[in-house]
């Protein structure tokens, strides 16, 4: 066979594989995929190091419904809570709005409930699942992580509320006290907190 022909069949092995990531990045991105999956790529990577646990999809009981928690980091601090929304266009909210706004690129605009409280609330939830096997000091910290795909997305929050884009993710993370040994039982809360997941 011809060298050339090996190299057209490279080509076009090539070609493929981009034109299916770039496919596969489009549907998830749609579904609002994308975002999770590299939120838990993130949190996996970090806590592989540290031996932490990583639930995703929790769903706790909370007066009278259920709290979807996307993410719960379990370490030797404590627990943080990361929870993602998948958004393009621009966030507008304050700590003290009942909703935030959402406005997509194309200028449509949504009523989101206040990503700071509703955070609140799923902590809220894990503390009520850990109170009711007896534990209670537990430092839990938490995080909205927000985005798409294409980082297409103004944030119109104030910096002290806990909404971040994914690359500032590595940063909320590499925090001294996410590595200060506070006696925690990673497996025993990890087993409270996927017992007490409503799936």
């Amino acid at each position: 066979m011809e060298w050339w022909i090996y190299v057209i069949i490279i080509a076009a092995v090539v070609a493929l594989a981009i034109a299916a990531l770039v496919i596969r990045t489009a549907v998830l991105n749609k579904k609002g995929l994308y975002l999770a999956g590299q939120v838990t790529s993130k949190l996996k990577s970090y806590s592989s190091l540290r031996r932490y646990k990583v639930l995703t999809g929790v769903r706790l009981p909370y007066r009278g419904g259920v709290k979807e928690i996307s993410h719960v980091l379990i370490g030797i601090f404590g627990v943080i809570v990361v929870d993602t929304h998948h958004l393009n266009g621009e966030l507008y909210g304050t700590a003290d709005d009942k909703k935030w706004t959402h406005v997509f690129s194309d200028g449509k605009k949504e009523q989101l409930p206040n990503l700071a409280l509703d955070l609140q609330e799923k902590v809220d939830a894990i503390r009520q699942a850990f109170a009711a096997q007896g534990i209670y000091r537990v430092s839990i910290d938490s995080i909205n992580v927000v985005q798409n795909s294409e980082k297409k997305l103004k944030l119109y929050v104030a910096s002290s509320l806990p909404v971040i884009r994914l690359n500032r993710l590595g940063a909320f993370l590499g925090k001294s006290k996410y590595d200060t040994d506070a006696d925690v039982d990673m497996d025993k809360l990890a087993k409270i907190l996927t017992s007490s997941s409503q799936n």
